[in-house]
């Protein structure tokens, strides 16, 4: 009885509170009026808005009040009397715009015109009167309206920038090109922000003819405008024009006398979009010309290197011979600069180098442990650690590789969180690898605790091939066994592995999973005639398996290594159609245009 007293007191007090809310000063009801709209909830605000303002039209703050709800509620049809009365009260020509534009939304265009006409008359010579009717204009979608109104409120301020940040969006929304880039050109002109500038020509290069229109203009600007250099840079870099924007960067190193900072910056990010050629030319010329800063000499040795690296890589031509040019030229960073973190990073990659090209398996881990050991806490040292815990766990010394994947998972450094996951998710494999089930369980439930690590999604896998153990066991342990000697690099033992999963799994997805990995691994070998079987098979359950997309790309490969484009465009064409979600499909669409010779 007591509880249900308690309880009714509780709501009987609640409807109380509630029938005050009318009751209350006008001071005290726009307070909780602006408690409703700060908590969202603009139904009751508005009521306590509109409350005030029917007893007070004069309440200026009860009044805006009850446009800002109507207006975020929608309800057009209620505020037009509301804010036709309070024109009649004040005639101020900002609420005659407001009605007319109320007007507007509620399809009665002709007292619109005729309310802007009446305000537009009474003060003609007003520039925020026309620039008030720009910003209406605007977020009603008559943009040719808002540049005529815009353009008005320009000519009575006299001021030939003003009013071109707005011009801009009006130009743009109705896609003329040359207009809005004067404009942006302008704008910069004035403001000299060049990262707006930037967003706003960004825009505007949505295919090529309007990316050229873009070029031309900005290109022809006049050098009167602060920094346009820079401006033009980045343009001739969007338009793909790179040999031009590297002519220009050493035109920007003579005028602004940066001393080779420019030059480097530019060759970082010519690297970075694959322009390796461009990079390379801008590498070298900071590497043999003159006046420029000698501390950048190290930083532009080591880009050079890595340039070359990254294009052999791309070509897939990265010759044994071209691998000991590169590595010769990553050993004199490291000879130079024994100290420098670029040098941990030279050595980083002449290990890959070594690992990936040269097969050299003993120096790729003499590399690796040095990095590790002399750059702990950095990045590049933590990857060493992952890279050489990986070669000892392939070459059987488990124990020694655990070891080196707990000093990564170790390090109390806040700049490796990634490979701090990587490695936590090394060291749960090694225990699935050895068959304590149990272990490798537990340790991947503790990797999915957090939601933010790129290797919750393994785990995840990992465990959802535990939990089938238990339903189809023979083909979980063939396809565990498979991953494990694909770690080990015994490739024709994983291959067989995968197989038998193929064939005796129960589970769809697994059997489907396994096939893919069956086919990827004897490409990867070369074997290509042992990939048919499985494509065939997983290219007949299109679009019902999820592995189809991978499937139909390796199938294309295998007809391009063939010569057969026809059926390589016909593979990816279906996985364009069948899978048009799939992250696969950019990827796809621009091998067809090559194989088409359209690119």
């Amino acid at each position: 009885m007591n509880k249900y007293f308690s309880f009714l007191l509780v709501v009987v007090i609640a409807c109380s509170a509630v029938g005050l809310y009318g009751q209350g000063s006008a001071h005290d009801r726009l307070k909780m009026a602006r408690a409703f709209e700060q908590g969202s909830d603009v139904r009751q605000a508005s009521r306590l808005f509109q409350e005030v303002y029917a007893e007070d039209n004069s309440n200026s703050e009860a009044f805006l009040g009850v446009v800002r709800t109507l207006t975020a509620l929608q309800q057009f049809e209620a505020l037009v009397p509301v804010v036709k009365k309070q024109y009649e009260l004040t005639k101020k020509p900002e609420l005659g715009v407001l009605l007319g534009q109320l007007y507007w939304k509620t399809s009665n265009p002709q007292s619109a015109e005729e309310i802007w006409r009446t305000v537009t008359a009474k003060d003609p010579n007003s520039q925020e009167l026309p620039a008030l009717l720009g910003n209406t204009y605007s977020a009603l979608r008559l943009f040719d309206r808002a540049i005529t109104e815009f353009v008005r409120a320009r000519e009575i301020s006299e001021d030939p920038a003003e009013y071109a940040d707005e011009l801009v969006s009006c130009y743009t929304a109705v896609h003329n090109v040359t207009k809005a880039t004067e404009e942006v050109l302008l704008m910069y002109s004035v403001n000299g922000d060049i990262n707006r500038a930037r967003g706003r020509l960004s825009a505007l290069m949505s295919d090529s003819t309007s990316t050229e229109a873009v070029l031309n203009l900005v290109r022809s600007a006049s050098n009167n405008i602060p920094n346009v250099m820079r401006l033009q840079q980045w343009v001739l870099r969007e338009a793909k024009r790179w040999q031009q924007a590297l002519e220009i960067t050493v035109a920007m190193e003579e005028y602004y006398k940066t001393q080779g900072h420019e030059l480097l910056a530019f060759a970082d990010g010519a690297r970075r979009d694959g322009q390796y050629d461009v990079a390379s030319a801008a590498y070298s010329m900071l590497l043999n010309g003159n006046g420029y800063d000698k501390s950048l000499a190290l930083s532009a040795a080591y880009g050079f290197a890595k340039t070359l690296e990254q294009k052999f890589r791309v070509s897939k031509e990265l010759t044994k011979e071209a691998a000991k040019q590169i590595i010769d030229k990553y050993q004199l960073i490291v000879e130079k600069h024994p100290q420098h973190p670029l040098s941990g990073e030279a050595m980083f990659n002449m290990a890959t180098i070594y690992e990936d090209v040269l097969g050299n398996v003993e120096e790729s881990k003499r590399l690796y442990g040095r990095v590790l050991n002399q750059w702990k806490g950095t990045s590049y040292g933590a990857d060493a650690g992952i890279h050489l815990s990986k070669l000892l766990f392939a070459e059987g010394t488990d124990l020694l590789a655990s070891q080196v994947a707990q000093s990564v998972v170790s390090s109390a450094s806040p700049q490796i969180k990634e490979q701090r996951d990587a490695a936590m998710l090394l060291l749960a494999d090694y225990v699935l690898y050895s068959g304590n089930l149990d272990g490798a369980r537990a340790s991947y439930s503790e990797i999915v605790k957090d939601a933010g690590s790129n290797s919750t999604n393994d785990a995840l896998d990992r465990l959802w091939l535990l939990l089938m153990l238990k339903d189809d066991s023979i083909g979980v342990t063939s396809y565990i066994r498979g991953l494990e000697l694909e770690f080990r690099r015994r490739y024709v033992e994983s291959v067989t592995q995968f197989r038998a999963a193929w064939k005796v799994a129960t589970d769809a997805e697994l059997r489907d999973r396994s096939a893919l990995k069956y086919a990827e691994l004897a490409f990867a070998q070369h074997e290509y005639k042992l990939c048919e079987e499985p494509l065939q098979f997983l290219i007949s359950r299109v679009p019902e398996t999820i592995y189809g997309d991978r499937s139909l790309v390796l199938a294309a490969d295998i007809f391009e290594l063939q010569d057969d484009k026809l059926n390589a465009i016909a593979a990816l064409t279906t996985l364009l159609v069948q899978y048009p979600k799939s992250i696969i499909v950019p990827q796809a669409r621009q091998r067809i245009r090559l194989l088409r010779g359209d690119a």
